[in-house]
């Protein structure tokens, strides 16, 4: 069994693919050589998970029958997302050196990778701000 988040716009759902057949280990090997940030179709079946999905905007998961890669993204990004997505209060703050290892995505490097940035929820949630 494996796990993955899909993402579209402004919203998260959980995907589950279940190794139960020969085909599907298949599926599952050729899912984990899938860089982050790819462009994949999927097709499956939506239902209501038994435990309550806390890492989703949508409470519903998707039963994954079949995905396909439609684009690849490089196997090293700039930057990670979960990166982009840490508080930084001021300037002073993300010159300083990070604590606990974290990484801190500079100002810089984001303005350089503007697309990537785009994808960091509170960058969408500005955009979505503005169109309203």
């Amino acid at each position: 069994m494996a796990f993955l988040v899909l993402r579209e716009n402004f919203y998260t759902v959980q995907a589950l693919l279940i190794a139960d057949s020969s085909a599907n280990r298949e599926m599952m090997k050729h899912v984990k050589a899938v860089s982050k940030e790819s462009l994949i179709d999927v097709t499956g079946v939506v239902q209501k998970p038994n435990a309550e999905i806390k890492s989703c905007s949508q409470k519903v998961e998707l039963i994954v029958k079949e995905i396909e890669v439609v684009s690849q993204c490089v196997p090293v990004l700039p930057f990670q997302l979960e990166d982009a997505m840490r508080r930084v209060v001021d300037q002073e703050e993300e010159e300083s050196p990070a604590e606990n290892n974290e990484i801190r995505v500079r100002q810089n490097t984001r303005l350089d990778n503007r697309v990537i940035d785009l994808r960091v929820p509170a960058n969408q949630a500005l955009s979505l701000i503005h169109i309203c």
